[in-house]
């Protein structure tokens, strides 16, 4: 079984979020962290991965992140989650709205909004974003949220809007997870059926051991093309999670369920004020006589009362919780020496399909449980490196050319560590980050 934690809008809002003694909200994320772990203990079990579906700050301020990034630290350190395992998707209150609403984007925004044919809005959207100086204009608003999500390997670029990766939940399955940019066009005036995402981001594989989940800001009735955004992702998504209205839905089909969160911090002036989060449980019940895996998908909400103050579980049909079984098609296991060394080596090429990076490599000073290095975990301890350090690194391995130093960050990361990988050098970079982490203990 695998545990996730979604939580979504935690505003956190500069300057009043700097100050724990006098945030207001201090007190609810305290009472957050002992119901999880009130929670954890019941049936031992640790927190696996942690989605956050947006609007992590208030207005995309670098200071807001920095704030978010020490608490999700220490959430993750109090439910036992590695920090790795965060993921993330921006929100509304992510975009510098400043930026948003400049000449340019509004431009560029106005030039995708008129076209009222999909197909050709598709492609002058994609476009645009194929185009260097459209491209990065467009996610500028986004750049701190950026910078915030590339320490979880969640970043995006005008090549990739979206972001997937995977976590085992068994032997037989894996959770393939995607993350859906809904905020490339945001700005001042967003609205319902007005927000427009790349076609890129909802086309999807469907690939026999893989349970799918998506995490969205926006539910799907804000954007242009809803109905077929919609159909898109009950055909093919399994557990669908959203933000943004504050409010704790859920539906469901035949072979999927859609959950949108509870603010974790609402505006205090809001109807219906409702702090909550969610416990999603993931666990294989059997295999049936058709070689389907039967996933069982567990949802628990839990709202804050104040009276007294805690969290309690909010109640669905007379339960404290949703379930949903799914059949996933088990992936066929060649039986011959030959096969089972292809198929070894193919998980492990997809094992770490993280933000463009594609590939693990073997390595014996790596994670001992397979022998392989996990990009995901390498990046994170790339990130949180001095500039200098990782300037150090770059330069003695040669990984960046003159030009890409002029790129952002998030694409400097990106670029060095493909570089390492088409140079056979991962192991190397491992290593050096490895020992610029002991020299700076």
């Amino acid at each position: 079984m695998i545990r996730l934690l979604h939580f979504s809008d935690i505003h956190f809002k500069y300057p009043e979020c700097c100050d724990l003694e006098t945030d207001p909200n201090t007190s609810i994320r305290d009472k957050l962290i002992l119901d999880i772990q009130q929670h954890c203990s019941k049936d031992n079990k640790n927190v696996d991965a942690i989605l956050i579906t947006g609007d992590i700050a208030f207005a995309g301020k670098s200071e807001e992140y920095e704030v978010a990034s020490t608490w999700i630290d220490q959430l993750c350190e109090f439910t036992s989650c590695r920090k790795h395992d965060v993921y993330v998707v921006p929100g509304n209150h992510d975009v510098d709205r400043n930026q948003a609403n400049g000449v340019v984007v509004n431009a560029l925004r106005e030039q995708i909004s008129v076209i009222k044919n999909k197909v050709d809005r598709d492609k002058a959207f994609s476009k645009l974003l194929s185009d260097t100086t459209a491209g990065q204009a467009l996610l500028n608003p986004m750049h701190n949220y950026n910078n915030f999500a590339s320490k979880y390997n969640c970043g995006i670029n005008a090549e990739s809007t979206h972001w997937n990766q995977k976590i085992k939940i068994s032997e037989d399955v894996e959770l393939n997870l995607r993350g859906i940019t809904t905020t490339l066009l945001s700005c001042a005036n967003d609205g319902v059926g007005k927000l427009i995402i790349d076609q890129r981001q909802t086309s999807f594989r469907q690939e026999a051991g893989q349970i799918y989940l998506t995490m969205m800001h926006h539910p799907c009735d804000w954007l242009m093309d809803s109905d077929d955004v919609k159909d898109q992702l009950d055909n093919h998504i399994q557990i669908q999670l959203f933000g943004h209205k504050h409010r704790s839905r859920w539906d469901s089909g035949d072979n999927y369920i859609r959950v949108s969160s509870i603010s974790l911090h609402p505006d205090r002036g809001e109807p219906g004020y409702e702090p909550g989060y969610n416990i999603i449980d993931l666990s294989q019940n059997t295999i049936d006589k058709d070689n389907n895996a039967q996933i069982n998908a567990k949802v628990s909400v839990r709202i804050l009362q104040f009276n007294p103050m805690e969290f309690v579980a909010k109640r669905f049909r007379e339960k404290d919780f949703i379930l949903q079984t799914f059949d996933v098609p088990k992936r066929f296991k060649p039986q011959t020496q030959e096969h089972e060394e292809l198929q070894k080596t193919e998980d492990i090429l997809n094992s770490a399909n993280v933000s463009g990076i594609e590939h693990d490599i073997e390595s014996p000073t790596a994670e001992p449980q397979d022998g392989t290095i996990n990009i995901k975990d390498l990046s994170y301890s790339f990130y949180q490196l001095k500039g200098s350090d990782k300037r150090d690194i770059i330069n003695t391995l040669n990984l960046l050319s003159d030009n890409e130093w002029d790129l952002s960050e998030v694409e400097r990361q990106k670029a060095a560590f493909n570089r390492a990988i088409d140079n056979s050098s991962l192991q190397q970079l491992h290593d050096a980050i490895i020992e610029k982490e002991k020299i700076n203990v």
